[in-house]
């Protein structure tokens, strides 16, 4: 057990539901975001979730730990893709939701289209990982397997979102 981050794909017209109505945003982690109808096996299929891995993805992708600024201040796509973009309603465990509407998700989707793991993996050592403190690391060739594993679903996710237009809403609990 641990922190998580999830990420939910959902249409334009559905994040503005939960950013009008705040208290729906304090149910996320049992389906906030689940459509009305909406079994819970195709809601799922709508999530992402990078169990204790969200941390070491971030360096991966950006050289730095997971960002806990403002989300006004995060100006790297890549940093976007993991930790959200504009705070939405109370705060939950670890800070507020953040929404990604679907234009930024489609320059995201570009953004991780383009990257390959093993060219990410190339830039960084098992020292670097170390020396980030990153959340739950404790071996390298284990993290960079796991990793290996996220990258692709992650990139997967917003490919599948931008096809879709959707947005993404992302939250920590």
């Amino acid at each position: 057990m641990g922190i998580d981050v999830y990420y939910v794909r959902m249409k334009e017209a559905k994040l503005k539901e939960l950013v009008a109505d705040p208290r729906r945003m304090s149910s996320l982690g049992m389906a906030g975001a689940q459509e009305p109808g909406e079994d819970l096996a195709s809601y799922a299929k709508r999530m992402l979730v990078l169990d204790n891995y969200w941390d070491s993805l971030h360096f991966l992708l950006t050289g730095k730990k997971f960002p806990t600024k403002p989300a006004a201040e995060i100006d790297n796509i890549l940093s976007i893709a993991l930790a959200g973009a504009e705070p939405v309603g109370p705060s939950l465990s670890f800070g507020p939701a953040r929404s990604i509407s679907a234009p930024l998700v489609e320059k995201i989707a570009k953004a991780l289209k383009s990257l390959q793991f093993d060219d990410l993996v190339e830039k960084y050592g098992p020292d670097d990982f170390k020396k980030a403190d990153l959340y739950k690391y404790q071996d390298f060739d284990e993290e960079i397997e796991s990793l290996e594993e996220y990258f692709p679903q992650l990139q997967e996710f917003y490919l599948d979102a931008a096809k879709a237009n959707e947005a993404v809403l992302t939250y920590i609990i």
